[in-house]
């Protein structure tokens, strides 16, 4: 769904009071969350002491980059020839069909 023009315009501004406020931008899981969503968690955010909102921020770029290499393995392990693999290695990776 697209934002409306109210919460494109109330994210940008918020956006700004948090980037003034903590002297970075507002880093947050988007994935599967409405703007409308995002707005009221950003609302919220903005209550927190500096020091709340680091771990917070902390918390949600350790998320993203945890993600991220996951990704990455997903992709190399896709590409490995199970048959030159010990038994131990094949059962770490993610389920699939055994060569």
């Amino acid at each position: 769904t697209t934002a409306g023009d109210d919460v494109k315009a109330a994210l940008a501004l918020k956006n700004r009071e948090y980037d003034e406020r903590f002297g970075y931008v507002y880093l947050v899981c988007a994935s599967g969350r409405s703007a409308e969503e995002l707005l009221a968690i950003l609302v919220d955010r903005l209550d927190n002491d500096p020091e709340t909102e680091r771990r917070i921020t902390e918390a949600v770029s350790y998320g993203r980059q945890l993600g991220r290499m996951m990704d990455a393995l997903a992709v190399l392990a896709a590409q490995l020839d199970p048959g030159s693999l010990t038994g131990e290695q094949r059962r770490l990776l993610p389920d699939r069909e055994q060569a």
